[in-house]
C-alpha cells in the first residue's frame, strides 16, 4: 500500500471513530473538514492517474465537495438526511476509490510481467 493510500485511509478510520465516540468539536472538526474537503475526491483522481499534482489537487476538491453535494440532495430528497449517514457515505466512496485503484496498480503490474 502506498503511504498516501494509508494516509488517506487512516485519516477516513480516525473520523469514523472520533463520530462514533462523539469526541468534542476541536479533535473532530479539522479532520472531519479534511476528509470532506479532498476524501473522495483524491481517492478517485488517483484511479485516473493523473499526470499533474496541481490539476489532480483541484480536481480532488471539485470532485468532493461535488459528490457531496449530489449525495447530500439524494439524502434530503428521501428524507433521511443527518451528518452521520452523509459522512458514512464519505467513508465508503473514499475506501471503493481506494480499492479500485488498488485493483487497478495489481492489474497493470500483472499486464507489464
Amino acid at each position: 500500500m502506498k503511504l498516501r493510500q494509508g494516509l488517506l485511509l487512516a485519516t477516513t478510520i480516525a473520523v469514523v471513530v472520533l463520530v462514533a465516540v462523539d469526541a468534542g468539536p476541536v479533535l473532530r472538526a479539522p479532520l472531519a473538514l479534511a476528509l470532506l474537503l479532498v476524501g473522495p475526491g483524491l481517492a478517485w483522481t488517483w484511479v485516473l492517474q493523473l499526470r499533474s499534482a496541481e490539476f489532480e489537487g483541484a480536481l480532488a476538491v471539485a470532485l468532493s465537495v461535488g459528490v457531496e453535494i449530489l449525495v447530500g440532495l439524494v439524502l434530503l430528497g428521501f428524507g433521511v438526511w443527518t451528518p452521520d449517514r452523509l459522512l458514512f457515505a464519505v467513508v465508503v466512496l473514499v475506501v471503493a476509490g481506494v480499492t479500485v485503484e488498488r485493483l487497478t496498480i495489481r492489474r497493470t503490474r500483472a499486464e507489464m510481467a
